[in-house]
């Protein structure tokens, strides 16, 4: 499906998203689990992230905007969320993002661990700029179209109507 929506226009795929797009729906489709979208980013209910909360999006809350987001991650990333892969002296490899600094060593946020690393700044071999944490293919995972159109939809609405909307339009744990 990523593929398929990124061969198109841009202006095609907002409009299909303005028509088309369901805020309640892509709502449920945000917090599906095999999703994981709930595993980065929040929705106006706090948490340490990954991915930016997405109800503070404001002037960035465009369709096109987030369309771009989902199918190309890695285009534009907030500043604060940019990732970093640090080769230590040890050999080991590790893909982040840098939450603070100091004159001696860093703190990094590393996904599938679950407290933040301190690194030495002298075991350091190289540091790099790397990828958004944020994967391409995720939207794959969805059903279909619709459901993109829905989630695009959902994400516009949250990110310019903040927390509150984010409030009314969470489904029920069922």
């Amino acid at each position: 499906m990523e593929s398929a929506l990124s061969r198109r226009q841009l202006s095609d795929v907002v409009r299909l998203a303005k028509v088309l797009g369901d805020p309640s729906r892509g709502a449920v489709i945000f917090y599906r689990q095999g999703l994981s979208c709930t595993q980065c980013h929040s929705a106006g209910d706090g948490g340490n992230l990954l991915g930016p909360d997405l109800s503070e999006l404001r002037d960035r809350a465009t369709y096109a905007h987030v369309i771009e987001s989902l199918l190309e991650p890695s285009k534009v990333v907030q500043e604060g969320y940019r990732s970093e892969k640090l080769l230590l002296d040890s050999g080991r490899v590790l893909i982040g993002m840098v939450r603070h600094q100091a004159k001696d060593q860093l703190v990094m946020i590393v996904p599938g661990e679950e407290k933040a690393l301190t690194v030495q700044l002298e075991e350091i071999e190289e540091r790099v700029p790397s990828n958004s944490m944020m994967p391409g293919g995720l939207i794959n995972q969805l059903s279909n179209e619709s459901e993109f159109y829905d989630l695009v939809s959902f994400l516009v609405e949250l990110g310019s109507g903040g927390p509150e909307v984010a409030a009314r339009l969470k489904p029920d744990a069922a």
